[in-house]
């Protein structure tokens, strides 16, 4: 939720970021798009199969780390800028 807002309220510096290759923007658009697909897999009747869930249950936990993947990286690279 506190990536999700900090992109929402900050939406020019993260396409800047994106576009200047930032682990953390990264992260964070590869974390949006598997959250995405996780619920996309969990609404379409299609993939209510035991794969299906399977890999909406994988998306949902690699959306996990990969949001804390991104915090940590965002963290290390304001914690670096401040020193310079």
């Amino acid at each position: 939720m506190v990536i999700y807002r900090y992109v929402m309220r900050e939406k020019d510096n993260f396409i800047a970021a994106l576009q200047q290759l930032l682990p953390w923007s990264m992260a964070t658009f590869v974390w949006a798009g598997m959250l995405g697909m996780s619920q996309i897999i969990d609404q379409v009747p299609i993939f209510h199969t035991v794969v299906g869930r399977v890999f909406e249950e994988v998306f949902e936990s690699s959306a996990e780390v990969l949001a804390l993947t991104a915090l940590v990286l965002f963290l290390i690279q304001t914690h670096r800028e401040s020193k310079v």
